[in-house]
């Protein structure tokens, strides 16, 4: 199976070298090394590397079959920088095994943006329990995002739940590390070596 994949517009962080910024920012964030965000974030460029050709056609065949019914959260950055979010979504739908069920309504929010979490923290608790509440009254498994702060509220609010007596059964997955495993990582980082 082939897919086209839409090229991304250059936006002016990335255009001026704010990508490792906002990178080492993530990281710190979220307490992992930078060195593993570009590691996540390599295995990707490997897939694109070896699987797309010059027109941009990226070669789905052979994928690995990833069982899951998800919700993909939109990050407010995403919204925010005008950038299509159907690019997301239309690689999402294109791992076997996932089962993408639409997002109720819009505009969500994770509480995790904006600076929302350092000035409001029991607000930015409560919205990411309540975004989780609507995915998992949704009948999914978790939710799936590209945004580390997304990631970090939602583990956040986890905890809480847990640490409150009411545990919820439902994951938190990062796009870009199912995408990897989707396309065969480990294969991928061989061949290139």
């Amino acid at each position: 199976m082939i897919s086209k994949v839409h090229p991304l517009r250059s936006h002016s962080g990335a255009a001026q070298g704010g990508i490792a910024t906002v990178l080492d920012g993530w990281a710190q964030k979220i307490g992992d090394s930078l060195e593993s965000h570009i590691r996540t974030l390599s295995k990707v460029v490997i897939i694109l590397v070896t699987r797309m050709d010059r027109d941009s056609t990226l070669d789905l065949k052979d994928m690995k079959n990833i069982p899951m019914k998800t919700m993909y959260h939109y990050p407010c950055h995403i919204r925010a920088s005008d950038l299509d979010e159907s690019i997301y979504v239309n690689l999402i739908t294109k791992i076997p095994g996932i089962e993408l069920v639409h997002v109720p309504s819009s505009g969500l929010y994770c509480g995790g943006g904006g600076g929302v979490r350092a000035a409001y923290p029991d607000i930015s608790d409560k919205l990411a329990i309540r975004r989780m509440e609507i995915a998992r009254d949704e009948g999914v498994d978790g939710l799936l995002t590209n945004c580390p702060f997304c990631i970090l509220s939602f583990e956040r609010g986890l905890g809480l739940k847990e640490k409150a007596g009411e545990a919820m059964d439902f994951g938190i997955f990062d796009f870009y590390k199912i995408f990897s495993r989707a396309f065969g990582e480990d294969k991928m980082i061989k061949e290139c070596h």
